[in-house]
């Protein structure tokens, strides 16, 4: 009974934040084109917000590290409660454009926060000797995020914009009560407190000098995705399509990350976790070029089904494999620069759609995704170590 309350336990935590992801994240841009904003400002916006949330994840992971009472399950109710107040804000107190963006913004940074400290305590229990199943946790999260943006997409048609404040804030409540139980009984997330001392990012990289490869790999991978995920809207328009097909998109994109996220655990053990990982990189790859090449809505929709073995596989085989290649007593720092390196890819990607998108059009954007899909791919070939016993 307690291997399967553990479970659900985890599974809620992963739900509500990858359900924030579909709210908050996915139609950032309709919310803030709808405040009469130029893509140019809304990616730029985005970008400086996945910015600052690298900086300050960096700087809470060292204050967990350091720490004998700032758990990560403290940090991650610290986090979603500042999200939750964003949320609030930007709902019912009136304020000026310029305030709206710098709001939204810190809803985002905190959102793009959650992911590493979510990671980080299931790998610290799943080390620790807790029964946890990542890929099926992370799989429940998938299938939040594809049912929530699925109704989002249609919501917004009938009650307005407003829905995503809404909905953000419902599982930020969520995300608080089912951290604290999950982490209830647990010995200070036990990994955390074993770390004595707190590497910085130079001194990580430099004693893992092959990981710092597989991290370029990951950004080049992250801006590939970025590219099809956040100008989503922009995508489904130019094939014909509005918010309703777009939600239909996001939903499929997630659906199809099911299988490989349940499966994981038998797969990784016929297959070693870093030939998934390689795998991924080629399927981001293929999910961009087949974006490019759809002619309708249709062939978008083909396109997302990529996804599975593209951004579903590497989402859990990238956990594992940090969590098999890096010593336990670092895996706070490991799970954070993994996710800091989806991060920055997803800043470049921002920071750049923006002007390409407004000077070129959607296509060239697109082709860009897959010479980025690629190049991440070739790193992940030369830059992951082979794992001899995946942490389980």
């Amino acid at each position: 009974m307690k291997k399967y309350q553990t479970n659900s336990q985890y599974s809620f935590i992963q739900a509500s934040i990858w359900g924030m992801y579909g709210v908050l994240l996915c139609y950032a841009q309709n919310y803030l084109l709808s405040k009469n904003f130029s893509n140019i400002i809304v990616s730029s916006i985005l970008g400086v917000a996945a910015g600052c949330s690298i900086i300050f994840q960096i700087i809470m992971t060292g204050f967990v590290n350091r720490s004998k009472r700032l758990t990560l399950t403290m940090a991650t109710i610290a986090i979603s409660m500042m999200v939750l107040l964003a949320c609030a804000i930007l709902r019912w107190i009136p304020i000026s454009p310029t305030t709206i963006l710098v709001v939204y913004g810190i809803g985002i940074m905190g959102l793009q926060m959650l992911p590493a400290f979510a990671n980080a305590m299931g790998m610290s229990a799943i080390q620790s000797g807790r029964s946890v199943n990542f890929g099926i946790a992370r799989g429940i999260g998938s299938s939040s995020y594809a049912l929530i943006s699925l109704f989002i997409g249609r919501w917004m048609i009938t009650m307005g914009y407003d829905i995503i404040l809404t909905v953000t804030m419902i599982l930020c409540i969520i995300l608080c009560f089912t951290s604290f139980l999950f982490t209830a009984k647990q010995k200070k997330e036990l990994v955390a407190q074993e770390v004595t001392e707190s590497l910085g990012l130079l001194q990580f990289l430099k004693y893992h000098k092959k990981f710092a490869m597989f991290l370029l790999g990951s950004i080049l991978c992250s801006i590939s995705h970025a590219f099809t995920t956040s100008y989503l809207y922009q995508i489904t328009v130019s094939k014909g399509g509005t918010s309703a097909e777009q939600g239909i998109a996001s939903a499929i994109a997630a659906v199809s990350e099911l299988p490989a996220m349940f499966l994981f655990i038998p797969m990784v053990k016929r297959v070693r976790c870093d030939t998934w990982v390689k795998i991924s990189g080629l399927f981001f790859t293929l999910k961009a070029l087949a974006t490019f090449l759809a002619p309708n809505i249709p062939g978008l929709y083909v396109a997302m089904c990529f996804q599975m073995l593209g951004f579903a596989l590497y989402s859990v085989s990238s956990v594992y494999y940090a969590g098999s290649v890096i010593p336990s007593k670092y895996v706070v720092n490991s799970q954070s620069y993994l996710f800091a390196a989806m991060n920055i890819g997803g800043i470049l990607a921002l920071l750049i759609g923006g002007p390409v998108l407004e000077a070129f059009g959607i296509q060239t954007l697109l082709a860009l995704a897959t010479v980025f899909g690629f190049g991440g791919f070739l790193l992940f070939s030369l830059g992951t170590e082979k794992v001899k016993k995946v942490v389980i």
